[in-house]
């Protein structure tokens, strides 16, 4: 019996200390785990500080939807789908190409009871390389834009686009693109070309490529 109560007295007494160790060891995993949180904040922080477009290198792709105003001797309008995708090689230089669906509206010489020049509603498809220089590493940044290119639908020609505009970072690389440029483009006609006889009004037409121009207007994303 005194044995027995010699060790439980030893108990009762190291007990507390048992206790307050596991207290302070649950403490100390707390603060550390805090101190890490905290640091990887302020690192995440300073990364977003120092890389303020988010841009970095790697892969980066865009998709844009616009609409281009048809100017000059061709005006008809074009509602467009691009997407591009390529390298970032820093946080100004993108290098990349792809692809574009041009819905054409249609088009017929005005003011001409028969249309010297006309060309049926269709879709028309541009497969380009791209160059895009973003001027600052800023969130909100203007930026250089140019594409070449060839149409390979329709018996198309060639395909350019050149435009200016203001990119704003959002999250993780990815950022909303607002742009203005101008269009070259060299697309099939149908042009008129002779009567048939001079006792008719029956005349025929020959396919030719003309160069049309416009001003793009463009909202994108790209991540």
């Amino acid at each position: 019996m005194k044995m027995k109560a010699f060790v439980f007295f030893i108990c009762s007494l190291m007990l507390p200390t048992f206790c307050f160790a596991q207290v302070e060891q649950k403490s100390v995993l707390q603060s550390d785990v805090s101190h890490r949180y905290k640091q990887a904040v302020r690192e995440g922080f300073y990364k977003e500080l120092n890389n303020a477009s988010g841009l970095e290198e790697g892969y980066h792709g865009f998709v844009d939807f616009g609409y281009t105003l048809g100017v000059g001797d061709y005006e008809f309008g074009r509602f467009e789908i691009n997407t591009t995708h390529g390298y970032q090689f820093n946080s100004h230089l993108f290098v990349g190409g792809g692809l574009g669906f041009h819905l054409m509206s249609e088009y017929d010489t005005p003011d001409m009871n028969i249309a010297l020049d006309h060309r049926k509603k269709q879709l028309d498809i541009p497969v380009y390389g791209d160059v895009r220089w973003t001027i600052i590493n800023q969130k909100v940044t203007p930026f250089i834009d140019g594409k070449i290119g060839y149409y390979v639908t329709n018996r198309g020609g060639l395909y350019g686009n050149l435009a200016v505009g203001c990119r704003v970072s959002l999250y993780n690389g990815h950022g909303i693109n607002f742009s203005i440029g101008y269009s070259h483009e060299k697309l099939e006609f149908e042009t008129f070309d002779h009567f048939k006889s001079q006792y008719s009004m029956d005349y025929r037409r020959s396919k030719r490529k003309l160069a049309t121009e416009g001003i793009s207007f463009k909202i994108g994303y790209d991540f």
